[in-house]
């Protein structure tokens, strides 16, 4: 989990695991990308106020994230923003986010989240995917699944998981930033399978 998604104050319970190093640092920037991603899609709660606010403006001004700015101004384009209904309240900038980057920080996540959950390793080739999903259409498979969650950090991230019984590795991962940004984790391919047949 990057920690700089949380502010200090809500660093109590971060779960941590040990990593390689060098795979661990592989994924700084990414870690840096999604967090700048999932504030400003945040915008309406007040722990991704306050980590833009600090952090990511911070980190986004540094001289040697010049080269980082750059590429992120490059994918502004004009928007105009609408209520949910479609009425017209102005004209601003949207940004084009790359999805490859944000589903590997969610992917690394997820893999996390199993050895934290079981005890158990994933094998370095085990297929680990992850989906965006739109919190409105969840609602029918909040009691469906029937998923505990866990909160991370005064609910700055909340996760659930639920295990096939034939293989444990085969998992379902509900996970959600900011109580409003939600992503379905999967090890393996046969819920996902299950999900989208």
């Amino acid at each position: 989990m990057p920690v700089g998604l949380f502010n200090p104050e809500d660093r109590q319970n971060l779960i941590k695991l040990p990593a390689h190093k060098d795979c661990n640092r592989s994924f700084s920037k990414d870690d840096e990308y999604f967090r700048l991603c999932m504030t400003a899609a945040s915008s309406h709660d007040d722990k991704a106020k306050k980590v833009w606010r600090g952090p990511v403006m911070r980190g986004f001004h540094r001289p040697e994230s010049q080269g980082f700015k750059a590429s992120v101004m490059a994918n502004l384009i004009p928007a105009d923003i609408r209520t949910e209904a479609g009425l017209y309240l102005s004209s601003g900038d949207a940004m084009l986010q790359d999805a490859q980057r944000i589903r590997r920080v969610v992917n690394k996540i997820v893999r996390g989240l199993y050895v934290h959950r079981t005890g158990k390793i994933l094998p370095a080739d085990w297929p680990v995917s992850s989906d965006l999903m739109n919190p409105a259409k969840l609602r029918p498979f909040v009691k469906l699944l029937n998923i505990r969650f866990f909160s991370v950090g005064n609910e700055t991230f909340l996760y659930g998981s639920k295990h096939m019984e034939e293989d444990h590795r085969e998992a379902l991962f509900w996970l959600v930033f900011y109580r409003s940004i939600h992503f379905w984790g999967y090890t393996g391919t046969a819920v996902r399978s299950l999900l989208f047949s």
